[in-house]
């Protein structure tokens, strides 16, 4: 995050950057309270619940973390009381962004069918069940990312290949096999971003000149938070304020670099690979005097839209990115009873539409949705009633001088503190 770069080749994204808090993981949450409150801008999390099949090393030993009696394990993708409280935490103290490893679950397959492995009892402890069945399943498919990872509020990241030649196009970007992905139980897109993650040379804690390579979630995760502290303080020198958290998020979404088999985004890559100088660009723009792309924060109170007309330059398409911080979920309730339970009820409480009108024809252009119940399937376009992040993007729009307006709206009245509203 902020390594001063004593070895060059560990030069932190942040290196300019005095003081770094750290702590383990254990009582994160009232430490992440606590951070807050002191005007902590960038958290790093990299650790995640242990879900579905996880090999222990320690005692050599394939264990399958799922309740007694299930084949699926229900954490994963489920909005729980942890999901819950980080969205909490995010959604008080508004210009707090935390970034999350989205874990490395998928393809832990587990211990062969016939072979010995353990699971938990009535009474949570670890026991030989015996051979492994048939009906287990694997961690091989969509839905891997367990629990607090599936927060709306942060930013949740998985780990692509490294790219030495620099970004392209979209086949460049390679997910790492072992990298969860989405969608979360009710069907919004994790994770949100992917950074490179495979054999990252890091400071380690075994000396204080200890380094070493590592791969996981848990070294693209880092890169982001450190990248998004930049943004924060670029920002700062221009304008002596800060940007909500909110907007920091969605401007790292805007300026993504496409990934995937299809264009928008997807439950594997989430809406693409970060792209820092995009962004920074961005901010830089948005401070000229002649703008070509603005950043906007406002909030909405009622249901009435907010419109903005804005002017085609011709020389890039027109598109725009709404993302809000949305007001806690309550967490899944789970049935005593029942197996191989999915968390499937929406979370998005305060549900804004981004969309864009061209004004000269009266074309309307809506934001690009997935569908959950075909996670492999390329996105499209329409209303997305799952998200608190969505993007409009126009194919058509480089006509010179042609006017659009951007509408952002709610379909309900706001709860709570209303939508932030971002949009470039």
């Amino acid at each position: 995050m902020i390594a001063a770069g004593v070895n060059p080749l560990v030069k932190g994204m942040s290196f300019g950057a005095q003081q770094l808090q750290a702590y383990d993981f254990d009582g994160d949450q009232s430490e992440m309270i606590a951070a807050a409150a002191g005007g902590l801008l960038v958290s790093n999390h990299s650790y995640a619940d242990i879900a579905g099949w996880y090999f222990d090393n320690d005692l050599q030993r394939w264990e399958f973390w799922g309740n007694p009696g299930d084949t699926v394990d229900i954490r994963f993708g489920l909005y729980d009381a942890d999901t819950h409280a980080w969205d909490t935490i995010a959604y008080a103290a508004p210009s707090y962004l935390i970034s999350k490893a989205g874990g490395n679950s998928r393809n832990d397959s587990g211990a062969a069918v016939g072979q010995t492995y353990y699971r938990m009892n009535a009474q949570g402890s670890f026991i030989n069940a015996g051979a492994r069945p048939a009906g287990i399943s694997n961690n091989n498919g969509y839905m891997s990312i367990p629990t607090y990872g599936n927060a709306k509020n942060i930013l949740t990241i998985g780990a692509v290949n490294p790219i030495p030649g620099g970004y392209r196009s979209p086949s460049d970007v390679v997910l790492a096999d072992f990298s969860s992905i989405g969608p979360t139980g009710d069907g919004r897109i994790k994770p949100d971003l992917v950074a490179d993650g495979i054999n990252v040379l890091s400071t380690v804690a075994t000396a204080d000149n200890g380094y070493d390579y590592m791969s996981g979630t848990s070294m693209a995760t880092p890169a982001a938070a450190g990248s998004s502290f930049l943004l924060q303080e670029y920002y700062f020198k221009l304008h002596n304020s800060y940007l909500l958290s909110s907007t920091v998020k969605g401007l790292m979404i805007h300026t993504a670099d496409e990934a995937g088999n299809a264009p928008g985004p997807d439950y594997s890559f989430g809406w693409g690979l970060i792209n820092m100088q995009k962004a920074a660009a961005v901010i830089t723009d948005d401070n000229a005097a002649s703008k070509s792309q603005q950043i906007i924060e406002g909030k909405l109170t009622s249901t009435t839209a907010s419109t903005y007309v804005i002017t085609a330059s011709g020389k890039t398409p027109v598109f725009a990115t709404l993302c809000w911080t949305d007001v806690p979920a309550n967490p899944a309730t789970i049935p005593a009873n029942s197996h191989n339970f999915r968390d499937a009820g929406i979370k998005l409480i305060n549900d804004l539409d981004l969309k864009i009108t061209d004004n000269a024809t009266g074309k309307v252009y809506l934001p690009w949705v997935l569908d959950p119940n075909n996670p492999g399937a390329p996105a499209g376009k329409g209303d997305n009633i799952r998200d608190n992040v969505e993007k409009v993007e126009l194919s058509d729009s480089l006509i010179p001088g042609r006017q659009y307006t951007i509408s952002v709206k709610s379909k309900n009245a706001p709860i709570g503190a209303g939508g932030r509203a971002f949009r470039c």
